[in-house]
């Protein structure tokens, strides 16, 4: 069996609030990069963006 960058994920989530109905979101996601180490290791990266500037903010600092 060949594993396969897409059969994973690389990915944050961000929340505030419960996780059931956060009061903010913030997910991002991506397919890493796999590589076989040995028959039974494989060893994946992968980069996902976060810029506080953009992504958080205001809606992210919850309330006072």
């Amino acid at each position: 069996m060949s594993v396969r960058a897409d059969d994973f994920l690389t990915g944050i989530e961000l929340y505030t609030g419960a996780m059931e109905q956060p009061e903010f979101q913030l997910d991002n996601w991506a397919v890493p990069d796999c590589k076989d180490v040995s028959t039974t290791t494989y060893v994946c990266t992968g980069t996902i963006g976060l810029s506080p500037a953009r992504d958080l903010g205001n809606a992210a600092a919850g309330r006072p």
